[in-house]
């Protein structure tokens, strides 16, 4: 498994981290949320692109127990997506051999309520992958 020591250009993500750990350090997180939106993502560039490096766990877009129904947050988007990020030259890495072990989850159900197709992230722009 590889040991990222996180800086800006190097995100870790461990949801088994408590918030006093995360606090610690700038370039480490506890919810995938909160790095998916940290301002390091929008820097990135061919140059100098941004690993997000994912420990093994359960990560979800949204609560899992939320029963509200999903709608489009701006009207300009063609589907309700779980999230959304604007980022070019972003790669994820799972830090698993099995890529079974780092989950990215949503409360996406196929339920009479929901309104659209339901995806769970979508990543406009160019240059990102992910490995595991």
């Amino acid at each position: 498994m590889i040991k990222p020591d996180p800086d800006s250009c190097h995100l870790l993500l461990d949801s088994r981290l408590a918030n006093e750990e995360v606090q610690k350090n700038p370039y480490t997180y506890n919810n995938i949320r909160e790095v998916l939106s940290d301002g390091a993502l929008n820097a990135a560039t061919v140059e100098h692109p941004v690993t997000v490096y994912i420990a093994p766990g359960i990560y979800w877009l949204e609560d899992p127990q939320s029963e509200a129904v999903i709608v489009r947050e701006d009207p300009k988007d063609l589907y309700p997506y779980g999230c959304k990020v604007n980022c070019a030259n972003l790669k994820l890495v799972g830090l698993s051999e099995n890529p079974e072990d780092v989950v990215i989850a949503a409360n996406r159900g196929t339920t009479m309520e929901r309104r659209g197709i339901i995806l769970c992230s979508i990543f406009p722009g160019n240059n990102w992958r992910w490995k595991t």
